[in-house]
């Protein structure tokens, strides 16, 4: 009996459904061609039958896990969303992600996905340090990082960091497969995988048919291994042909075919992260030959392991907390939010937010128009940004509050971010012990607390990236969020001989918050404990490798305790600030592009308020009597009063009188968080109306956008009406205000003056009167005068520091 016949007698029977006996048949017949070329008919016919059946019955072992784990992991959550003190909205909230009031006391999936991140940057330190861009961002090691292609691929480079890198991918691609199938994954840790493929979309649509026949020659002369993701065995000729037409089309239709090569579309995430590991090229030569002319270039290989560990840390956090179908969890927790009476934008909100941490916010949907977009905000961020580093010496009140929130010194956290700002050693041990290393794998990291968006890794976002490294603004913000780490760690080691009762009352509440137990911290105290150089500390990294689920537990909790309070150190934007700000708009999408280019610059102020001042508004409710959120209001508006002198200074003015009620005003400002956006919008305020409103709500694209109007379709209509048109004058401001680094606060006030102003002169008749007006006009409004005066190649004395006191 044929086995179409064997499967139509069972489902005639009712021993199996006619669902199940067609996936049969077409499970059988994969493995027919697969097998046909190396046997005889009858053989191949057989040898499928077999694998077939051991196949689905490895199938059912695995669904009956992941369909357990799915029921475990929803149960969980929906106890903990339902049982929220400020509702349903709030409960599923702080399953997605931060939970506003502190009283989620359990993970949420974008902290666990910050400690998972954080973990494989541990385990891959060494390799971040030795290939991250280094002198500002213009240094970088592309030959070493094609011979850890080459290491990889098993071949002998002559260099031993390539070779110790290289092991050390594998060993953390091996654990993050492990933990992902832990979790209900089904992802086999394949020896022939090495590493990721990426296209470089602008390249494959330029050319898409060179693309599909170079792939097809590749595979057709061995270069190139193509997986049938079913089977797990090599493709035959039509499945890879099927699989490759489908990779290239859904690159050259800007992703809207929105499909993973392979993939049959609507599976579950847990199976689903085996997918884009059909394309295995099988040495480094084809690896580097295709990357170098389809893929992102040797310039980008850095780029393709950091986000690599990105994505990978984000399907686990999710996997991990929402089970092996997280859709289907979220959509479970929603409706359950929906039947509590949440409606409206609440659940917009919640929609939007699952969006965030899931990574579809971030994907677009035409791909060019995303990447010009993008290309935009960061070529206006490195104009616009480079004296945000003045700006942010306001962190150092926040950094001095939540180190007092935990019970830490903040003495501790001041020496220690001043030995990250130029020690190098110690930030490679931090980043080996668990702390995210942002400025080492993410383009412009300071930017990003800016605006509501990762910048992209094409030359605008590396011009960004460099003024922002330049600034100081990296690495002030990485030395910063590195220091509350250590010392966080650093404390707990401090308190292992403290039994959990007797825990001081900060750590205790901030254990509720976490949901972090009695045994959680037995279990830290008593195995998670190192000492380096007499100095010890708590290692979540080293409690890992102890093994253990009980050693996990607990080495994750804490590891999401210590990175989440890191955020409230230095004020950076999360899933939730991103939801708020974008919604569920996508890039590439004419909608998606407005919003994020309305924003930006707006993310940093609304992140202030939506940690400190919900914190300090459910401090209040538990009785502080606003003592917390005065402490904050307080240092926040001293460290912005000096952000403010010191940009005065920066600009070539005496510091403000600070006996004016409006210095402290604007010092308020600056300390909670919209200093870089109320210069922006300062700048709006001398121009017609219609210039400060597309400004303030459109943004710095807008502004650029009317900026280009006045410069052209102004002086066009300037010129037929007979009219002047200071066209000199405004072309020389519109090049200084969107040139890269042309704000980086110790050149500016020199540029400014020996550039700037120079080409104002040569360009403006009446550049005297704009000066002029310049210095008349800071005279007027705040009695300050200019120590180095507009369009003077020097200054005529240095800044008075005593006006500020006058």
């Amino acid at each position: 009996m044929s086995i179409a016949k064997c499967l139509d007698a069972k489902v005639k029977a009712g021993t199996i459904s006619r669902e199940q006996a067609e996936e049969a048949l077409e499970t059988v017949k994969r493995f027919e061609r697969q097998n046909a070329a190396r046997a005889s008919q009858s053989g191949a016919d057989a040898a499928a039958a077999a694998q077939a059946a051991e196949a689905m019955k490895e199938t059912a072992k695995r669904q009956q896990r992941q369909a357990a784990l799915q029921i475990l992991a929803t149960h969980k959550v929906l106890e903990q969303a339902t049982s929220h003190e400020k509702g349903a909205f709030s409960g599923v909230a702080g399953v997605f992600g931060r939970d506003w009031w502190g009283k989620a006391g359990g993970s949420n999936v974008e902290g666990r996905q910050n400690a998972v991140l954080a973990t494989l940057h541990a385990m891959f330190a060494d390799g971040l340090n030795s290939y991250r861009s280094k002198v500002a961002g213009l240094k970088q090691d592309v030959i070493g990082l094609e011979r850890f292609v080459r290491e990889l691929y098993g071949e002998n480079s002559g260099d031993a960091t390539a070779r110790a890198a290289a092991q050390a991918w594998n060993d953390t691609a091996a654990y993050a497969a492990k933990r992902f199938n832990k979790a209900g994954g089904h992802l086999p840790n394949k020896e022939s995988w090495r590493l990721p493929q990426r296209f470089d979309h602008s390249k494959v649509k330029a050319d898409p048919a060179k693309v599909r026949d170079e792939l097809l020659a590749a595979y057709n002369d061995g270069r190139l291994m193509i997986r049938d993701f079913e089977t797990g065995g090599r493709a035959d000729p039509l499945k890879a042909t099927e699989i490759i037409d489908q990779a290239v089309e859904s690159i050259r239709t800007d992703g809207l075919a929105d499909l993973v090569p392979g993939q049959a579309g609507g599976r579950k995430l847990a199976n689903r992260r085996a997918d884009p590991r059909v394309f295995e090229w099988q040495n480094a030569d084809a690896w580097l030959e295709f990357n170098g002319k389809w893929g992102l270039g040797p310039s980008g290989i850095y780029d393709l392991l950091t986000s690599h560990l990105d994505s990978i840390a984000r399907d686990i956090g999710l996997i991990e907390v929402l089970g092996p179908n997280p859709d289907a969890t979220a959509r479970v927790l929603i409706d359950t939010a929906r039947k509590e009476g949440v409606g409206g934008l609440k659940v917009y909100h919640l929609e939007a937010l699952y969006d965030q941490v899931t990574g579809r916010a971030n994907t677009p949907v035409s791909e060019g128009l995303a990447t010009f977009f993008r290309g935009v905000r960061s070529w206006l961020a490195s104009a616009q940004l480079g004296s945000a580093f003045l700006t942010s010496v306001a962190d150092h009140a926040f950094l001095r509050q939540t180190a007092a929130w935990n019970g830490i010194p903040s003495s501790r956290v001041m020496g220690s971010y001043f030995k990250f700002l130029a020690d190098e050693g110690a930030q490679l041990k931090a980043v080996r012990s668990g702390v995210i290393a942002e400025g080492w794998a993410r383009r412009a990291a300071g930017a990003t607390r800016h605006q509501a968006e990762i910048v992209g890794p094409e030359l605008p976002g590396r011009i960004a990236d460099f003024v922002m490294r330049a600034s100081g603004l990296t690495p002030h913000t990485q030395a910063g969020r590195w220091a509350f780490a250590k010392e966080f760690q650093g404390h707990l080691a401090d308190l292992a001989d403290t039994a959990f009762t007797k825990l001081p009352d900060e750590m205790k509440r901030t254990f509720e918050t976490y949901g972090i137990s009695k045994t959680d911290w037995d279990t830290a105290r008593a195995k998670g404990i190192i000492e380096d150089e007499g100095v010890k500390f708590f290692d979540p990294v080293y409690l890992i490798k102890k093994g253990g689920d009980a050693e996990a537990t607990a080495a994750t909790k804490l590891h999401e305790m210590i990175l989440s309070e890191m955020d409230f150190a230095v004020p950076t934007p999360g899933a939730r600030e991103r939801a708020l700000l974008i919604g569920r708009s996508r890039p590439g999408t004419p909608v998606g592009e407005f919003v994020r280019s309305t924003v930006q610059y707006k993310t940093f102020p609304v992140t202030v308020m939506t940690m400190h001042l919900m914190r300090g508004l459910s401090n209040i409710q538990a009785g502080d009597r606003g003592v917390y959120l005065a402490s904050t209001v307080v240092g926040a508006t001293v460290m912005g009063g000096f952000a403010l002198q010191l940009k005065e200074i920066a600009k070539g003015r005496d510091p403000r009188d600070m006996k004016d009620h409006r210095f402290w005003g604007a010092a308020f400002t600056q300390g909670g968080g919209a200093g870089i956006l109320g210069d922006f919008l300062f700048a709006g305020l001398s121009r017609a109306d219609r210039g400060f409103y597309m400004t303030a709500v459109g943004g710095p694209t807008a502004g650029l956008v009317d900026d280009l109007m006045r410069l052209t379709g102004g002086n066009i209509q300037g010129l037929a009406e007979g009219r002047d048109t200071h066209f000199g004058a405004e072309l020389a401001r519109f090049v200084k205000m969107n040139t890269p680094g042309t704000s980086v606060w110790y050149t500016r006030l020199a540029m400014e003056r020996l550039i700037w102003d120079q080409l104002q002169r040569q360009m403006d008749p009446n550049y005297a009167a704009s000066f002029a007006r310049q210095q008349q006009r800071v005279r007027k409004d705040y009695g300050q005068s200019f120590f180095w005066r507009p369009g003077k190649t020097s200054p005529k004395r240095g800044p008075d520091v005593g006006a500020s006191v006058r």
